[in-house]
């Protein structure tokens, strides 16, 4: 679902993969929760890894044109940490989380991951 081809640059795309993240979360919570249980496999499996490739591929495009503030990895950590915990506060029905579109979804997110960006 995150491997979409996108025209996207820069913040725009880095909120465009989060959305789908966490529409992700939103629409398949039993996957959502069985992607994050450690009881049953390594916590750095090698899906872990590639279900983060399209996020690492998009800051290291960021990186190669000098436009993150951070290391690629700090960003990477930052990034999915960010919108991995919004997913969760959805996914767990935090109330201040509950029935946000897209659009104030965005709004959460783009003062925060174009923080890093610089251009």
């Amino acid at each position: 679902m995150l491997q979409e081809p996108t025209s996207q640059t820069g913040t725009d795309h880095l909120i465009a993969l989060g959305l789908r993240y966490i529409a992700f979360a939103r629409d398949n919570p039993p996957m959502f929760a069985v992607m994050f249980d450690t009881t049953e496999r390594h916590p750095q499996s090698p899906e872990g890894k590639a279900a983060l490739a399209p996020l690492a591929e998009a800051l290291a495009a960021l990186d190669a044109r000098n436009r993150l503030r951070l290391p690629p990895d700090d960003a990477l950590r930052v990034t999915w940490a960010f919108v991995h915990g919004i997913a969760q506060l959805q996914a767990g029905g935090m109330l201040s989380f509950q029935g946000l579109g897209d659009d104030a979804l965005r709004a959460l997110m783009r003062p925060v991951l174009s923080g890093g960006i610089t251009g």
